[in-house]
């Protein structure tokens, strides 16, 4: 069995290799993105935290409002 498991190591590669190869273009991105930041003050930082939150905001305050009324529409059904 041994015998088997190397020659299908060889063609395939084993687990380890396969994850490394799958993760790769993720690291390298995060390590783009980390110079990137790593030239920005804290007070840059901040702003940007801010910046990004607020786009969080806006982007989801539609489907708040929706979840507000739905819940409003199931009071009123249980009275």
């Amino acid at each position: 069995m041994s015998i088997i498991n190397s020659l299908l190591g060889l063609f395939l590669g084993n687990k380890y290799e396969r994850d490394l190869k799958e993760i790769n273009p993720y690291i390298e991105k995060i390590h783009i993105e980390y110079q990137k930041l790593q030239v920005l003050s804290n007070d840059s930082l901040r702003e940007l935290t801010d910046g990004l939150k607020a786009e969080i905001h806006s982007n989801i305050e539609n489907d708040e409002n929706e979840i507000k009324l739905l819940r409003e529409k199931q009071k009123q059904r249980k009275i």
